[in-house]
């Protein structure tokens, strides 16, 4: 009796079906821990490395926006970066709790 095998789909786009003697085995470990000062440089040249290649748009530029009362307390602040036409805030913050209703900060 014939064996009954159902084939797979086809593939799609740029994916390919990958017979048993295509596939490669892959060792690696993971490690999960607190900052690694080391990685996130490695990370980051990286990935800057890369999006400059891909984009065109050169290496990303540092910007900072600092506001200040009359007396040049720090109110609050922006650290991004931009690249091209994009920009990337990294943080945020409104400073100061007094004068606000709840006394919140952000």
């Amino acid at each position: 009796m014939p064996e009954n095998r159902v084939s797979p789909p086809p593939a799609v786009g740029r994916i390919r079906a990958v017979t048993s003697e295509q596939r490669s085995v892959v060792t690696a470990s993971v490690q999960v821990g607190g900052q690694d000062d080391d990685l996130e440089k490695r990370l980051d040249a990286e990935l800057t490395a890369f999006n400059a290649e891909a984009t065109g748009a050169g290496e990303p530029q540092p910007l900072t926006v600092r506001v200040t009362d009359a007396a040049g307390e720090l109110v609050g602040g922006l650290t991004a970066w931009v690249r091209g036409g994009l920009c990337a805030v990294d943080m945020l913050w409104y400073v100061r709790t007094s004068g606000t209703p709840d006394g919140a900060a952000g």
